[in-house]
């Protein structure tokens, strides 16, 4: 109605000019001329636009449907502002779109991406680079086509943006910009000057590929003159330069050439000689190519000037490339423009199939007598037809339409007209054959539509007026047909007596006689013998209730002359229209006794006698008339239907098959032959004659045979997948307005109560059948026993056994054959629990009919349904033994078979069936079906291999099945390799777009998927008539494949929306599918679903109560775990457990019911219990994940699994079980990245992860801290990502939380000015916010509204453990009083504590009890008891830091301190050597282990380890310092001097490089320059003692005195320094007094008990006493603080060896060996201690090593030559002995 109401509007308020104009603007975009459908949206937009012809465009109308004030502004003008809101939908629907690559669906997406390319003008100020905005991101540039037709009003500076399109788009895309840019004009309403301005103003600026691409794709468009007036335009605003004096564009460069001569070059100076030849072989292919080129351009300029020149051009084209296809039929056509058919068809004989193939024949209808243009030919020609002719100006597309409609296939001809409309929605000769189109296609409003647009465009089209008028009469609309026909004739001074007559005939039709009785009196009084004008003049007297004259009438035709038949006929006519059926045969008879052997009078005889229930008659004298002439089409359609009517449907069909392709030109045609149909058995090829029938009659008999249809088609389906249905509430509507009037339409009562039935309305029917029932009219015995059948059937469905029972008794006593009934009555008696009654009935049912194969198959079935398969088995059995060959008793007993367990038998039964012949391909398909059902995948994929080789040409049905059955054995890619090769002979087939998606969703191939869905997307959305696929809905396709119907195709969209990303889109598909399918739970679940994604809870709310009459099926106990999943994400626990114990737990347990089980388990801190079901729920969703990999990818099945995954995520990030909860995530986000609620789930935990992990390194947490989600971006990107994602279709305010807490967790700071408070909604973000730094206040604040919240108070504490230890410290005392076995807190009170040792390693000790995996802990553990002098347990928890992480360098380097600690310097190296193994560059490491070396005497170890971490960790002088003192302690002076120079320069007052200094000089004698050294060093150093005492010892040995009075003075100055006395005592030593030297060290060990020195030299002052014992004792001790000192070794051997006890004193040697490996001192004494022991072969072995560390000592030389003398003369001594 509301284009309708439009073009009224337009022709009523505008000048005819204009409102062609307006007319034409708004139909050049589909979505805007949609867009007008709206009533109440025209309203108000004409009310808005009102006579401005400013505001009548098309874009104004798509942005007053986004928000009518906007509308109102000067939107071109770009300082115009647009609302935030609106900006932010524009953004949303630009990434909608880019990411689904799916055009705008709607009038506002259009409108709201056309404003996204305005906004891209007013953020840049320009349209600079705007190409690419629009090629983002994969050049599909025709998603803005829409958004081109709303530009104009929209966009500043339109012709600038015309002139950037043409100077940065690649050539390739030029004409799809260009396409774009004459969309925009097309839309623009403008007169044709106008018009032709635009595009001047549009173009002129443009280059010349642009302008020529405009020319080309307006040539369908617009006439030659305004072609000619456009190109001068053109060339006026652009004048050109001579050719000679720069570049011509049109020539071709040769750089691919030179390329590859270039190529060949290097491979000849590689030696690669073949693969030289290959690129100069391409070199010169291409050089070909190129001179081809030139010279095809060449031959299409000479067809213009000079054919015979282009002729012999295009020779040399084929000559250069003989096989291009291409240029052969373009020389082809030019061959056929010149006359030469012969040659053009040799041409295009060799050229296979191609577009331009078949658009050449239809072009020349002459090359189509030799080459066979193929309806699949038409039907791939691509919407927008590239090529042109250039001898021809007509569309191609129309040329297709109409050859189609020629050959009456009107479905591909509407097909192809929409295509042409789409391009042209204004040519008039597309809407001419649009119209004739839709009127064969029953859309009478469309056709009515075409019409008025003709009518609009061409005012004196006469033929078109008066097609519409009739288009009205067929619609019932007499009123406007009369106001034509009174236009017509009062512009006609002249009208036609044809004109008149129908103008008569239309007057009366439209109640208004008195216009039509002057105009047959008229005819009248000029012939009275004018049959046509009486009659009419007849129907006006009758019309008008004047009867009486009708009479006078009939008097004065008694008069005809006999020879004329119009008069008999008129005669006849007249009695007729006065309800005189007995004269008017009689007139009849008399006519047939006057003219026997004419056929006119026999027919209108023979319908008279059908009209009058007089069969037999009429087919006799039907009979006579077909004799005499069978073209009649009237006479065949008349004899039908008194066969069929007589029960002769064979003879029926015989008479009117040949009329089968005829019954679009007429409604009781069609109504017949869909009726004879019917009759037949056929159900599926009636529905498209008799949907014409009923659309373009409207008659009774034609709804009610119709609606009929439908419901039989219903009723031999599963559900109503076979009938439409919203074709059967527009028939309820009609059967329904039949009712009103009065209550005698009782035919029509029980057809709107049939009705009713098949679409699941039961109650409402049941009700119907009893009034009806109880009417007269119900008592006859074929209305009674329907309605008694349909009681039965409806108490049956509503539970109601008993009333069943009753009413189907009465109906099987009307018709006691009807097995309909009486098998319906036997379920009636199981239902009523009747066992006996139901089991002799079925028996009683199965002997009326013992053969026939339905019956029989019923009774097994029934058999087996109640219990009793043995039953089942005998009779299929049985009847096997009568009907061997019926292979459907062979599947029917393998089923029994399998029923009851019997795999062999089953087996058995199948290969029997497999062993007879002419197995059909569905028959091979059932039996793998059987196998799939028996998990024997292995011997189904045989039997569908064994069924594909013996079909290898399939019709539709067995392929489809086919390749369905492959998908169930989950082999995708084989499913799609059939697929492949079946597309040739079944592509074209109507419903292989669908079978074509649902192979690619197999493959996860989504958007390819839904490419193939969009063809039948549109036809949907905008054809209401039967569509092609629909014919094949009724074919069940399994469990888990939606049906072949609209409402499957809208299905399978949304899914393959929902799961590309495209929710909006998913939302419209789900809910229209839902609207034809009300009764599918699979649409609800669905719809619940994206609701669900959408977090758009409320909707979920009543979601269960539409199923709770089907508690057991599968979609609802997905429903009830997506209810509990949706509880989980808004950890809403009474809901959980509301669910979990009224629904999840009667059901089979999941991993949903886990997760719910262990997400209610963790409030109560029943952490084992948790752990436990976490375990079962991730084992479930393992074990589905793997069993999905076996199986070919479903949508809707990976929803359900992700639903679940979704699920155990929850419930595992409350736990903080951080792996499952990431693997979970993983899996949800796996195959679709799109999810909302999975997006913004996984950014929250991203976000607390975060949190946790910080928490987790301040608390030296390892094992235990969650790691990153993904090793290719960090979580903080991936947190952003899902935002992001999450934020296209969740409320900014719901999603700002998780963005901006989430960016201060990842970051670690707030943005300026962030309000917190306004932020924390839930405990968890108030901890996160607490997580990064903030003020106190706001601390406050946070911590005041969550009082009681555990988290919040942890995360407080976390915040004082290092501004304030004792703070957290009491905090985590607080907190482990509600959870005492929490291991962080415990670790907390640990580090805030580490200032108290003891109390720390108490803590950490807790916590490792709870987590002993920590290795941190145990290192922290580690170094509590270092601190405390505890080594061995030190040592202990950092060796168990290393079981956890053996590779820790830093765990091996504080094992290494803890053993220096202990004094075990060999194992410290090894530990520390490990660590530099795991990190080389570690300094600490190296310098532990330099120092260790150096004690242990390994100077050159040490120096090599110092240089390495001078290098690493250069500017430090402890290093340089440590190497001089090794080169001191190696008595390399030189050496030790130049280190401790180097060291100097850097730090010229480093204490020991100056020490190391004065000593290398003092060695080497240079006295004076020590001196001078050390007089310097006194001024520079902190401390001087060490100086004074170096002083001393250099006076002393520079002037050969002794330093005992420096020392003493200077003991008197430092009488408590160990040092001073020390070196006293040495002195005193020096001068033989040990008494004195004696007390001295024994005051120095009162100051420092654990002095090495001190007690070593008191051990030696002990054994130079004699006082062995004592000497014994310090020696001992000053190894026990220092085992490395190997003057103690030494000393302590020798006083062993003075007790004569040889073997400790050779330990003693031994251990010093082992601790100071390389120092000769501990040989040369283990040499002596076994030489006094006589064993002079070990003392050579000491000497001989010593020798090896010191080869330039002479000591040593000469004790190793006296012991080798000492054995070699023992030798020989022992020599004679030995013989």
């Amino acid at each position: 109605m509301g284009v309708e109401l439009f073009l009224n509007l337009v022709k009523s308020s505008f000048n005819p000019d204009l409102a062609k104009a307006l007319v034409s603007a708004f139909r050049a975009e589909p979505l805007v001329w949609k867009a007008l459908s709206d009533d109440n949206a025209l309203t108000s937009f004409q009310e808005f636009a009102a006579l401005d012809t400013r505001l009548w465009q098309p874009g104004l109308l798509a942005v007053f449907s986004l928000n009518p004030k906007l509308a109102a502004q000067d939107l071109s003008d770009p300082e115009s502002k647009i609302p935030a809101a609106i900006n932010n939908r524009a953004s949303k629907t630009l990434d909608t779109i880019r990411l689904t690559g799916l055009e705008p669906s709607t009038l506002e997406e259009a409108a709201l991406l056309a404003l996204s390319l305005r906004g891209y003008y007013s953020l840049n100020k320009s349209w600079k680079d705007v190409y690419t905005f629009l090629s983002t991101p994969r050049g599909n540039l025709s998603l803005w086509r829409s958004a081109f037709a709303c530009l104009p009003p929209l966009a500043p500076q339109l012709p600038e943006l015309a002139q950037e399109l043409a100077r940065t788009t690649p050539l390739a895309h030029a004409a799809k910009i260009c396409s774009l840019l004459l969309h925009s004009v097309d839309s623009t309403p403008a007169v044709e000057n106008d018009r032709f301005q635009l595009l001047v103003n549009l173009f002129s600026g443009t280059s010349l590929d642009f302008q020529r691409e405009c020319l080309l794709q307006l040539k369908e468009k617009e006439s030659a003159e305004v072609l000619e007036r456009l190109a001068a335009s053109f060339l006026a605003a652009s004048p050109q330069e001579n050719a000679s004096e720069k570049n011509i564009a049109s020539v071709p460069s040769f750089e691919k050439v030179s390329e590859l001569r270039k190529i060949a070059f290097l491979n000849l100076a590689a030696g690669q000689q073949e693969e030289a030849m290959q690129a100069l072989q391409s070199a010169f292919e291409q050089l070909k190519a190129s001179q081809a080129l030139l010279l095809r351009d060449l031959a299409i300029e000479l067809e213009k000037t000079d054919p015979e020149e282009a002729r012999k051009t295009w020779e040399e084209v084929l000559s250069l490339l003989p096989e291009a296809a291409v240029y052969k039929e373009e020389y082809a056509e030019f061959l056929l423009a010149h006359g030469e058919l012969e040659y053009a068809l040799d041409l295009l004989e060799q050229v296979p199939s191609s577009t331009q193939k078949t658009l050449l024949l239809l072009r020349y209808p002459e090359l189509r007598a030799t080459l066979k243009l193929e309806k699949e030919d038409l039907q791939a020609l691509p919407t927008r037809m590239a090529s042109i002719s250039r001898f021809q100006n007509e569309s191609d597309s129309l040329k297709a339409a109409r050859y189609a409609f020629d050959n009456k296939d009107y479905a591909l001809a509407d097909e192809l007209v929409s295509k042409t409309l789409r391009i042209s929605p204004n040519d008039l000769d597309t809407l001419k054959l649009a119209g004739q189109i839709k009127k064969h296609t029953a859309e009478i409003e469309s056709a009515i539509q075409s019409s008025e647009l003709v009518a609009l465009f061409e005012p004196d089209n006469l033929t078109n007026k008066k097609d519409l008028a009739n288009l009205f009469l067929q619609t019932r609309q007499p009123e406007k047909a009369l106001d034509i026909y009174q236009e017509l004739i009062s512009a006609n001074a002249e009208p036609s007596r044809a004109d008149l007559l129908t103008y008569a005939d239309i007057a009366i039709k439209a109640e208004k006689p008195d216009l039509a009785i002057p105009i047959c009196e008229s005819f009248i009084s000029r012939d009275n013998l004018d049959g046509e004008a009486l009659v009419t003049l007849c129907a006006a007297y009758i019309g008008k209730g004047d009867e009486e004259n009708a009479i006078t009438l009939l008097d004065q035709t008694s008069a005809i002359a006999p020879e004329k038949p119009a008069s008999w006929l008129a005669l006849a006519e007249i009695w007729t229209k006065l309800g005189r059926s007995e004269m008017a045969m009689e007139s009849l008879k008399k006519a047939k006794a006057a003219l026997p052997a004419n056929p006119d009078i026999l027919l209108a005889l023979g319908k008279l006698y059908y009209e009058n229930e007089r069969p037999t008659e009429a087919i006799s004298v039907l009979k006579q008339a077909f004799q005499l002439n069978q073209d009649d089409p009237e006479i065949r359609k008349s004899l039908a239907k008194a066969y069929l009517t007589h029960g002769y449907l064979n003879e029926a069909w015989s008479v009117i098959s040949p009329l089968e392709s005829d019954y679009t030109s007429d409604p009781n045609l069609a109504l017949t032959l869909g009726k004879v149909m019917v009759a037949l058995g056929d159900y599926q090829a009636p529905k498209a004659p008799l949907r014409f029938a009923w659309h373009s009659s409207k008659s009774d008999e034609a709804l009610k045979a119709y609606a009929n249809l439908l419901l039989m088609q219903s009723s031999h389906s599963e559900g109503n997948t076979g009938a439409d249905n919203k074709e059967l509430n527009q028939l309820l509507e009609a059967v329904q307005e039949k009712t009103q009037p009065d209550g005698s339409a009782f035919d029509f009562k029980v057809l709107a109560a049939d009705i009713h039935n098949a679409q699941g309305k039961i109650e409402t029917a049941y009700k119907a059948y009893l009034d009806l029932l109880d009417q007269p009219d119900g008592k006859t015995p074929r209305t009674y026993f329907h309605l008694q059948h349909q009681i039965g059937l409806c108490a049956l469905k509503l539970g109601y056994p008993d009333v069943s029972v009753s009413a189907l008794q009465e109906a099987v006593l009307v018709d006691p054959d009807n097995l309909d009934a009486r098998h319906t009555l036997c379920e009636a008696f199981a239902a009523a629990d009747m066992s006996e009654e139901s089991l002799a009935a079925a028996k009683a049912t199965l002997q009326l009919a013992p053969t026939e194969l339905d019956n029989v198959l019923w009774y097994s079935g029934f058999c087996s349904k109640n219990g009793n398969e043995r039953e089942a088995v005998q009779v299929l059995k049985d009847t096997l033994y009568l009907l061997p060959d019926e292979q459907a008793l062979y599947l029917a007993l393998a089923r029994a078979y399998l029923n009851m367990g019997y795999t062999a038998e089953t087996k058995e039964t199948l290969n029997r069936m497999l062993e007879g012949e002419d197995i059909s391909t569905e028959e091979y398909v059932k039996v793998a079906n059987i196998y799939l059902h028996m998990n024997e995948s292995a011997e189904a994929t045989r039997i569908i291999q064994q069924a594909i080789a013996n079909n290898p040409q399939p019709d539709f049905a067995e392929g489809r099945e086919l390749i369905y059955t492959v998908l169930r054995l989950g082999d995708g890619a084989s499913a799609l390799q059939l697929l492949v090769e079946l597309e040739k002979p079944l592509g074209n087939h109507p419903c292989f777009p669908i079978l074509k998606s649902d192979v690619l969703v197999g493959n996860k191939q989504f958007l390819p998927a839904l490419q193939h869905l969009e063809g039948l997307l549109k036809e949907i959305e905008f054809s209401g008539a039967d569509l092609a696929f629909e014919s094949y809905a009724s074919t069940a396709l399994g469990e888990g494949i939606p049906d072949y119907t609209r409402a499957g195709v809208l299905y399978r969209a949304a899914q393959l929306e929902r799961a590309s990303g495209d929710l909006a889109a998913a939302q419209k598909h789900a809910g229209q599918a839902s609207a034809l399918q009300s009764d599918q739970s699979e649409n609800l679940l669905l719809k619940s679903e994206l609701a669900f994604a959408l977090r758009k809870s409320e909707k979920l709310d009543s979601t269960l109560e539409l199923l709770e009459n089907n508690s057991s099926s599968q979609v609802y106990q997905d429903l009830t775990r997506l209810l509990a999943v949706n509880a989980l994400v808004e950890r809403d626990q009474n809901k959980t457990h509301l669910l979990l114990d009224h629904f999840l737990a009667r059901q089979a347990p999941s991993a949903i019911f886990h997760a719910s089980r262990a997400f209610l388990a963790l409030p109560e801190s029943k952490w084992s219990q948790a752990e436990e079901e976490l375990k079962l729920a991730e084992a479930m969703l393992d074990h589905a994940y793997a069993r999905s990999a076996l199986e070919s990818f479903n949508i809707q099945a990976h929803f359900t699994w992700v639903w679940e995954a979704l699920a155990v995520a929850v419930a595992a990030f409350e736990a903080q079980a951080w792996n499952l909860a990431d693997k979970c995530f993983r899996y949800a986000l796996a195959e679709i990245k799109i999810n909302p609620v999975v997006n913004q789930q996984l950014a929250e935990y991203l976000v607390e992860k975060a949190r946790v992990a910080n928490n987790a390194r301040a608390l030296r947490i390892v094992k235990h801290m969650p790691q990153p989600f993904s090793p290719e971006e960090t979580d903080e990107q991936i947190h952003q990502e899902q935002v992001s994602i999450a934020g296209r279709f969740i409320s900014a305010a719901e999603m700002l939380p998780t963005l901006k807490i989430g960016q201060a967790v990842f970051t670690g700071r707030w943005n300026e000015g962030e309000e917190l408070k306004q932020l924390v909604r839930n405990s968890r973000q108030a901890a996160q916010v607490l997580s990064v730094q903030i003020d106190t206040e706001t601390i406050k604040d946070i911590t005041a509204a969550f009082p009681e919240d555990f988290d919040v108070a942890y995360q407080e504490a976390i915040l004082q453990l290092f501004k304030n230890p004792a703070v957290c410290a009491q905090k985590a005392v607080n907190l482990l009083e509600s959870q005492p076995k929490n291991p962080c807190v415990h670790a907390m009170l640990a580090i805030a504590q580490q200032a108290d040792p003891e109390k720390a390693a108490n803590a950490i000790e807790q916590a490792l009890e709870i987590w002993p995996d920590e290795p941190d802990w145990h290192a922290i553990a580690g170094s509590f008891y270092e601190n405390s002098g505890v080594y061995d347990k030190a040592a202990k928890h950092i060796e168990d830091a290393l079981h956890i992480l053996p590779k820790s360098a830093q765990y091996w380097q504080m094992l290494g301190d803890v053993k220096v600690q202990e004094k075990d310097y060999h194992a410290a190296r090894d530990y520390f050597t490990k660590a530099i193994e795991l990190f080389p560059g570690d300094p600490d490491a190296l310098f532990s282990l330099a120092v260790i070396n150096q004690q242990l005497g390994e100077y050159q170890a040490a120096i090599q380890c110092l240089r390495e971490v001078e290098s690493i960790d250069p500017g430090k002088s402890i290093y340089g310092e440590t190497i001089a003192e090794s080169h001191f302690a190696m008595q390399d002076y030189p050496a030790a001097e130049e280190q401790a120079n180097r060291v100097l320069q850097l730090n010229a007052r480093s204490s020991r490089a100056l020490l190391v200094k004065i000593k290398a000089l003092m060695k080497r004698r240079q006295y004076e320059e020590a001196k001078r050294v050390l007089q310097s060093a006194r001024e520079l150093v902190a401390d001087p003692i060490p100086f004074d005492l170096l002083g001393i010892e250099l006076d002393a040995t520079a002037q050969r005195k002794t330093g005992l009075g420096a020392a003493l003075v200077l003991a008197e100055t430092h009488p408590d320094n160990p040092l001073v006395l020390n070196t006293l005592a040495n002195y005193y030593l020096e001068a033989n007094m040990q008494t004195q030297a004696e007390e001295t060290l024994h005051h120095s060990l009162e100051i420092d008990s654990q002095n090495p020195q001190t007690l070593l030299m008191l051990g030696r002052i002990g054994r130079r006493r004699g006082n062995l014992d004592q000497a014994l004792s310090y020696l001992t001790r000053a190894l026990a603080v220092n085992p490395s000192l190997i003057e103690a070794y030494l000393e302590l051997g020798q006083t062993y060896q003075d007790r004569r006890d040889s073997t400790r004193a050779l330990e003693t040697y031994h251990r010093a060996i082992e601790m100071v490996e390389k120092d000769p001192r501990a040989y040369i004494q283990a040499a002596a201690a076994y030489k006094d022991s006589k064993d002079y072969q070990n003392a050579e072995s000491m000497l001989r090593q010593a020798a090896q560390f010191a080869p330039n000592d002479p000591v040593i030389r000469r004790q190793l030559a006296s012991i080798v003398a000492l054995n070699l003369v023992n030798n020989l001594q022992e020599a004679p002995k030995r013989r």
